[in-house]
């Protein structure tokens, strides 16, 4: 889609768009004052109707999600 847009794009392989996207916006996943992890999480499962994410745990388990 972004080639037929005319849309300049880089495809980096075992770089996540969780990560690559951020990156090249500028925005900051940690912070060396505020966070120091960070979690990627899916929010849908293909096989389940529910996730099986422990969401209460992963909250108190990173800074940032």
């Amino acid at each position: 889609m972004l080639a037929a847009e005319g849309i300049p794009f880089e495809i980096v392989p075992g770089v996540s768009a969780a990560i690559a996207v951020p990156a090249c916006a500028g925005i900051p996943l940690t912070h060396r004052r505020l966070s120091s992890s960070f979690a990627v999480v899916t929010g849908h499962d293909c096989d389940k109707a529910r996730p099986d994410v422990d969401w209460a745990r992963l909250a108190t388990a990173v800074d940032t999600l």
